[in-house]
Parts: structure tokens; sequence; C-alpha cells
């Protein structure tokens, strides 16, 4: 287990210097920052003294150096946008869009799990068919559309709850429904997958065989054995909400996460941030990802072997 907690660590650190790598060129191509921070009137002399400040009169090796080392304390650079260091910008955003995601994460599972579940428990039955239509439709719907269709009828038609902001839990309900709907779809699908498979298996039919009630033998025997599927599909859905769902439907309901920033640095064309933000969230990616193989490996030991 150790050697496979090495190496797995030694893959995440290799997966963050690679994106750290590629973010940095890619920003250095893609567009001038001075042009960028520089109004239309200023001269040359302007370009050539701004260029100096920043560095980048320099060789690009040489100023990836610096840039790695401005890293390591915590520099990521100043916002053209805001004119402030873009990193405390994008980790004062990070928690709201982390409740967020974790909100709808959980929702998805209270939901989708027992449906998937009960589905694959007795295929070809009408809890299986209803289980795959509804994982279907849920898996369909754009979440930002239905976040409109919700605020029209939730906050609009019926003026219960608030149409966007940040606040308690009456401004969490709709956002987390929309988000929720996608991976709590996936979620059922695969748990009916796993399910099926699994009651076909020989100790399973011997089990039923034997008079085994079917609530002790899920409890003790198939949940048990797809829980690592399960874990593995949970984890990549809290990842996909919070940096691709969540994109959209924080800029629905104005919620001041990471997506709705990336969303006001892009439209501000503060390369920046954009690159702050890919890198924070990008780290994360690895890091939740190491996690869940870690407690993958920790469920089912012949993982780490």
């Amino acid at each position: 287990m150790t050697r496979y907690l090495i190496g797995r660590l030694g893959r995440t650190i290799l997966v963050v210097l690679g994106l750290v790598t590629v973010t940095f060129f890619l920003s250095r191509s893609v567009s001038d920052p001075v042009q960028l921070m520089l109004p239309l009137s200023a001269t040359p002399e302007d370009h050539a003294r701004l260029r100096t400040e920043l560095g980048l009169d320099e060789p690009l090796p040489a100023q990836f150096v610096t840039y790695l080392g401005d890293l390591a304390q915590g520099d990521m650079g100043v916002s053209i946008w805001q004119g402030t260091p873009t990193l405390p910008l994008v980790l004062e955003r990070l928690p709201a869009s982390l409740k967020l995601a974790a909100a709808s994460v959980a929702l998805a599972i209270l939901v989708g799990l027992p449906i998937g579940v009960l589905g694959g428990m007795r295929p070809g039955s009408w809890m299986d068919k209803a289980s795959t239509i509804s994982s279907s439709l849920s898996l369909a719907v754009p979440d930002f559309w239905l976040g409109i269709l919700l605020i029209y009828l939730f906050s609009v038609q019926l003026p219960w709850l608030p149409t966007s902001g940040y606040g308690g839990i009456n401004f969490m309900v709709l956002p987390v429904i929309a988000l929720s709907l996608r991976p709590g779809g996936r979620l059922a699908r695969v748990a009916r997958e796993a399910v099926k498979n699994e009651m076909s298996k020989p100790y399973v039919v011997a089990a039923e065989a034997k008079g085994l009630r079917a609530t002790r033998l899920m409890m003790r025997h198939v949940i048990k054995n797809i829980l690592v599927v399960v874990v593995t599909v949970v984890g990549y859905d809290f990842l996909f909400v919070f940096t691709g769902y969540a994109i959209g439907v924080e800029t629905v309901f104005d919620w001041p996460g990471v997506g709705r920033l990336a969303v006001q640095a892009t439209l501000n064309q503060d390369l920046t941030l954009i690159s702050t933000i890919v890198i924070v969230t990008g780290v994360l990616i690895a890091v939740v990802n190491m996690l869940l193989d870690l407690l993958a490996a920790t469920i089912d030991r012949r993982i780490s072997l």
C-alpha cells in the first residue's frame, strides 16, 4: 500500500507540473499581457517600459523559471481586470463553488443511488424501466436551461425562492436541483448496471436459492462489491459539477463561485486570472483524483496490488 501511495503521489505531482507548464506557455502564446494592460493611446516607449517591469523582455525559459519561483511563493500574478493578486480572488470564490458542488452531489446520491439499485435488483421490472427512463431524461436535460425554468416556476410564477444571489439554504435550493439532475442520472445508470451484473453472479444466485433475504443480501454483499464503482462515479461527478456544469448554473443564478469568476475573467480578457483559475482547479482535480484512488485501494486491496 505504501508503494502504491508513493507512486500515486508522484504521478499527481507530475500532472500538476505538466498543467503549470502547459498553462504558462499557452498563456504566453495566445496574447500579449502588455497589450491588454495599457490603453490604446500608449506609446511604444510605454510598452517597452512595462514589458521590462514585468520581465517579458527576457527569454521564455527564463520567464518560466521566474514564474515557477513566484508560484512557489503563492504569487500567480496580478489581475488585469481587478488590479489585485489573482490567487486571493480565486480562493475567495472557491468555498462557494465547493459548497454548491458538494450539495448537488449529495442530492444526486440520495436520489440517484436508490433508484439505480432498485432498478438493478429486478431487471425488466417496472422499477427497472422507470430507472432507465428517468436516468436517460436527466442526462439529456441541459442544466442551465433547467435553471432558467426553475427560476421562472419558483421565483417568478410562484415567488417562493430568490432568483439569484448567495446566502442561506433558500438561495441554494434551485441551483442545487439544477446541478444534481445530471449527476443523479449518471449515478442511477451506473448503479443499475453494477447491481444487475452483481446479481447475476453465482454467489448471489446460490444465496437466493438458500432463502437469504434480499435486503440482507444487498447490504452485506452486493452493495459492498459495487462500492468502488459508486465511489469512482461520485468523485467524477463532483469534479465535473465543480469544473464543468457549475459554470452555466453559477452564471444563471449569479452564484459567486469560481465558474462565475471564470466567465467574468473571459469577458474582461483577463488572461492572468484565467490562468490562475485553470491551475487552482487543476490542482484540486489532481488531488481529489488521487484521494479517490487511495479510497478505492482501501476498499479493495487488489487495486493497490
